[in-house]
């Protein structure tokens, strides 16, 4: 289990990324929680490696609405998530 922070950057506010961020995270067995900070959506998840990597790319390409102009993962200490929340 590892745990990643995300730093999305663009125009990601009023897009419906959190929304967004949480299917992929359904679909991916992805524990954690998404939400918009300074115009920036900070994503903290948890899983498998191989399932990290996917999330990634699935925040990386975003909704249909939202431009990503930079995405920044970094790992974090594991804190345990037991599913994915909007906040």
């Amino acid at each position: 289990m590892k745990h990643i922070q995300i730093i999305i950057s663009g125009d990601v506010e009023d897009t419906g990324f959190r929304f967004y961020a949480l299917r992929g995270a359904s679909m991916l067995g992805i524990f954690g929680c998404v939400l918009l900070k300074k115009g920036q959506l900070v994503v903290e998840a948890e899983g498998e490696e191989h399932q990290l990597d996917a999330f990634v790319e699935w925040c990386r390409k975003g909704p249909e609405s939202a431009i990503v102009s930079s995405l920044v993962a970094s790992e974090k200490p594991v804190f345990g998530y037991d599913d994915f929340k909007i906040l």
